[in-house]
């Protein structure tokens, strides 16, 4: 039984809710908690390379979310928003979990989480255009920190996208093992200042709200105003 799976078999045995696993087509991985239950949805175990990997660190989500505060794991509201937002929204909030899980799985598989951050940087670095949307140069800077902070060559890995700089650096200024919801929302806040489109607000019952700044660029293609169709269509 290699490393990942004998961390999963821990971590399962630390959890208090059922985990329900789901197969699909797709080659990504996906977590949920709804109803008390963890979702895992995953694909086929030959269809993707460093499998184990990415299912434990699916795993370390189901274990944040239950032992952790719940705002950790639970978006905020985005009912302000235009349709489809929420998405691009949702991508920081990921980002920041993101780091924090890659600091849970050093501790699980040393070396095998080191041989993931390099086989990601090698595979993202190839990417790195001038085109890039939001979402992209928010993972091209998790892994880029990632890179820096566990494999200990800040110098080599730094790319060039200062944008993709500014969020690597904004997680850098935060040790992956110091997780909190407080730092989870300050560092989703420092990221939205680096983009622009979005702000982080406290309502009258002090509720996290998001506030949009200005209309995302990067959303290809843009969100479907339904009111607007069914206007034109009545």
């Amino acid at each position: 039984m290699c490393c990942e799976q004998k961390s999963v078999k821990i971590l399962l045995s630390q959890l208090e809710y059922e985990v329900n696993y789901i197969e699909w087509e797709s080659d990504l991985f996906k977590y949920n908690f709804k109803n008390n239950t963890h979702y895992i949805t995953h694909p086929a175990k030959d269809s993707v390379g460093l499998w184990y990997l990415y299912f434990l660190h699916e795993h370390i989500h189901a274990f944040h979310r239950e032992k952790l505060s719940s705002p950790f794991s639970e978006n905020p509201s985005t009912n302000h928003l235009p349709f489809g937002y929420d998405q691009e929204v949702y991508n920081y909030f990921n980002t920041v979990r993101d780091w924090f899980v890659v600091g849970s799985m050093i501790e699980y598989c040393i070396e095998e989480t080191k041989f993931l951050i390099r086989y990601e940087y090698d595979d993202i670095v190839k990417k790195i255009n001038p085109n890039m949307d939001v979402k992209d140069r928010l993972i091209a800077g998790l892994v880029s920190a990632q890179v820096q902070f566990f494999l200990k060559e800040p110098g080599k890995y730094k790319m060039d996208d200062l944008h993709i700089q500014k969020v690597a650096e904004t997680l850098l200024g935060f040790h992956p093992n110091d997780i909190s919801v407080e730092n989870l929302y300050s560092i989703v806040s420092k990221l939205f200042k680096i983009f622009g489109y979005f702000e982080i607000y406290t309502d009258f019952d002090g509720a996290f709200q998001i506030k949009q700044l200005k209309e995302m660029q990067s959303m290809s293609p843009p969100p479907t105003d339904y009111k607007k169709i069914m206007k034109e269509l009545m």
